[in-house]
This record gives structure tokens, C-alpha cells and sequence, in this order.
């Protein structure tokens, strides 16, 4: 116990559990070695092993690497401990560490058949392939592949079972991926068993107090097959060429998710849409887009008047305008106008044809015009054309709208 096992060497011959009182084992129980140490780096290498009619009995087999051997012929009970999740039984803190019983290959896979399997922890347990034809898994800690919690999910996927093998009741084993087979072990045609991709919905984003935005969608259909991965794409791209994926938990009860980003550039379009992955594929939500607000200086002239939608602003004095990036604004009726800073009292325009005006609170629509060094009145609009009267020249400017 306590000792670094990673690099240690093992194979078949080793003995592992006394449990055998005629091969000099413990008469009654299974005593086992601790292989995992409560550390998966420190934890004993047996990959690439052929493991055949090695006794597991009673061994901690948490965090090993068991990447290649040849389970198939090796012994296991209710006593081998396949995860260690809990802190308080001397598990891994905050994550579920599980042995690989699969190895992505039926024939080498650990056989579990016709064990009473009661109360055995299998968080984190990878069972892909895993003969479990008539055990009692009832009692057993299993973890459904749509749990948020990735690493203490337990993966069915092709695992064997008969009638005869009792699960927990959470646990739906053909929806896990699980392999109904008959008597002489041949698979079995379950109803309704096609599977298919997800279907997800894409909610409209929200913007929380921080700035942040919040983005959801809903699972509405697993196609069949457990939900793998679920979240958002977001990209300046309607195509999707280069795009952020972000991964979010699903609520089990509302089969909802939400995920807040918020380093988003100013001033920009973006799209944004959902994605579910199972065993089957992947699939995407509806497409939406939104742009973010332009940079402005928070003592602006502007910012203190109240909002009218749209990005539009009311001033009392000046009328409604919307402002845009780099001191250009829209106003109903001077059309385009730029503004820079002033360190004088009141607002400095520029507009075509005329350059640069000057105006305030109590004068407006009274402007200053700095290229005629005189005054101009702003009658409004008439027939298309936004009329200045210059009391200089006593003539009328009539100007194109923009």
C-alpha cells in the first residue's frame, strides 16, 4: 500500500488474491493486493497482458492499466474493486477512477457472467464488450451515459446480457448500447431498438448583469442512444470554418443546458447554434445570430440618455439618434453626423457639405457652422432634402438625404 506500482512488472504467473485454502489461500474470503494505491500515476501497469485464469479476487484494481490484456479468462467477484470514487473509502477525490474491462474487443473482454455483482462500484467502469449474462448487477453503483458528470459515467456499450441478468433501475441496458442475447449466446432483436442522432433545440441567447452571454438549447430526442456531448458552437462564420465548441452538462430531469461565454469582439456578428453527439453521430440545432454592442468611451456624451430600442436613444433636446463605432451616429433627421471630443461645452458635429457645426442644449436647432464663421438654422426635412437656413448669405442650404 502507498507504493509506486507504475512501473513495477506483472504477467500471468503472478499471484494477486489468496482465496484458495488448497493453494494455500485465505480458507473463506478473498485477500487481495491493492494495485491501484488511490492514484491513477502511481497505480500498477498490467496493459498488454494475457491475464488467462489470473485470480482478482479481493484486488483493488482501481486505476490500473489494463489497455490490451486479455481479460477473458481472468476471475473477478463482488469483492475486486473496479472503481475508487469515493474519498472516503480511500477513493480519488472529485473523480471516478475505473478500470477498462473492455478493451475494445469482445474476446478479450472480462467475463462478469453469473456473478452476484451486489453492491459493486462501477463509476467510472468501462463494461464495452463485458460479458454480463445473467449476473445481479441490482444493487450495483452503475451511471448512465447522460450523466454531467463524464468521468463517472459507466460505458455498456456492447456488453452482453441475457433475461436472466438483473440491472438497477435506473439503468435501461439497450439504451446504454447493451447487447440482449438468447440461451446460445446469439443477439437478439429488441423493438423499437434503431437508433439515430440526437435532435436538439437552440434556445435565443441572454445577457446576464456580468456581460456575459447565455446560450442554451434542449435535448429533444437522444435518437435512442445516450447523449455523449451537448452544447454550442459559435462562429463570425455563418459556415462554421473556424468556430468555438462549447460543451455543456445536460439537466437528466429537463434534458436542458445552458453555457455562458463572454469574450466576445465589439461591434461583431455572430452566429451560434447547438449540437448533440451519441453513439450514432452528431447532429446541430437551428442557426441564430446576434451582434455585439460597439466599443464606445463610458463618458460619452451620449450614454446617460435613455434607450428606445433598437440601439436608438432620445434626447429632449436633440431627438433620436443611434450611435455606432468610431463617433458615427445615425439621426432621424440629420441623417449621418460624426462627433469627436471636445473639452468646450456642448457638441461638435460633422456633416457632409457643411464640416464641422456646434450646438447645445437650449440652441439646437441652432448650429454654429465653423467653416462660414456663422450661424445656420435647421428647418428639418421637406421633400426629400434636409434644409439649413444661413443667416450670414440669408439663403437656404438645401441637402440630399443620406
Amino acid at each position: 500500500s502507498g507504493q509506486d506500482l507504475s512501473g513495477a512488472l506483472f504477467d500471468q504467473t503472478t499471484i494477486f488474491s489468496s482465496s484458495d485454502p488448497a493453494l494455500g489461500g485465505f480458507p473463506g474470503q478473498s485477500v487481495g493486493a491493492n494495485l491501484s494505491n488511490n492514484d491513477p500515476f502511481r497505480a500498477a501497469n498490467l496493459s498488454n497482458l494475457l491475464l488467462m485464469n489470473v485470480d482478482f479476487r479481493g484486488v483493488n484494481l482501481a486505476g490500473v492499466n489494463l489497455a490490451n490484456s486479455d481479460l477473458s479468462g481472468a476471475i473477478f467477484d463482488h469483492t475486486t474493486i473496479f472503481s475508487a470514487s469515493d474519498p472516503a473509502h480511500g477513493g480519488f477525490p472529485g473523480q471516478s477512477v475505473g478500470a477498462n474491462l473492455s478493451n475494445n474487443d469482445p474476446f478479450r473482454a472480462a467475463n462478469l457472467s453469473n456473478l452476484p455483482l451486489m453492491n459493486v462500484d462501477f463509476r467510472g467502469v468501462n463494461l464495452s464488450g463485458v460479458n454480463l449474462q445473467g449476473a445481479d448487477l441490482s444493487q450495483a453503483f452503475l451511471v448512465t451515459l447522460s450523466d454531467p458528470d463524464v468521468s463517472s459515467r459507466t460505458i455498456l456499450t456492447n456488453a452482453t446480457y441475457n433475461t436472466m441478468t438483473r440491472w438497477p433501475p435506473q439503468i435501461n441496458p439497450s439504451t446504454e448500447g447493451a447487447i440482449l442475447v438468447g440461451i446460445n449466446g446469439e443477439t437478439v432483436s429488441q423493438p423499437n431498438s434503431v437508433t439515430y442522432v440526437p435532435i436538439v433545440q437552440t434556445f435565443y441567447f441572454e445577457k446576464d448583469a456580468n456581460g456575459g452571454y447565455q446560450f442554451g438549447g434542449k435535448i429533444l430526442t437522444d435518437g435512442g442512444s445516450p447523449v455523449l456531448e451537448a452544447g454550442i458552437l459559435i462562429s463570425k462564420s455563418i459556415h462554421f470554418f473556424e468556430h468555438l465548441r462549447l460543451p455543456a452538462p445536460v439537466d437528466p430531469q429537463t434534458q436542458e443546458f445552458t453555457v455562458t461565454h463572454y469574450n466576445f469582439d465589439p461591434g461583431t456578428t455572430y452566429y451560434y447554434r447547438t449540437f448533440a453527439r451519441n453513439a450514432v453521430g452528431e447532429n446541430k440545432g437551428s442557426l441564430r445570430k446576434f451582434k455585439t454592442p460597439e466599443a464606445f468611451d463610458p463618458s460619452a456624451w451620449w450614454t446617460q440618455m435613455p434607450e428606445i430600442g433598437g440601439g436608438w436613444r432620445t434626447s429632449g433636446w436633440f431627438g433620436n439618434f443611434r450611435m455606432f463605432g468610431n463617433g458615427w451616429g445615425m439621426h432621424q433627421d440629420l441623417g449621418w453626423f460624426h462627433t469627436a471630443k471636445s473639452a468646450d461645452a456642448g457638441l461638435w458635429l460633422w456633416k457632409k457639405d457643411l464640416g464641422w457645426l456646434w450646438t447645445d442644449q437650449g440652441v439646437y436647432p441652432f448650429v454654429y457652422s465653423s467653416n462660414n464663421a456663422d450661424w445656420l438654422f435647421f428647418q428639418g426635412q421637406r421633400q426629400g432634402l434636409k434644409l439649413f437656413f444661413d443667416y450670414q448669405s440669408k439663403t437656404w442650404i438645401a441637402l440630399e438625404n443620406d
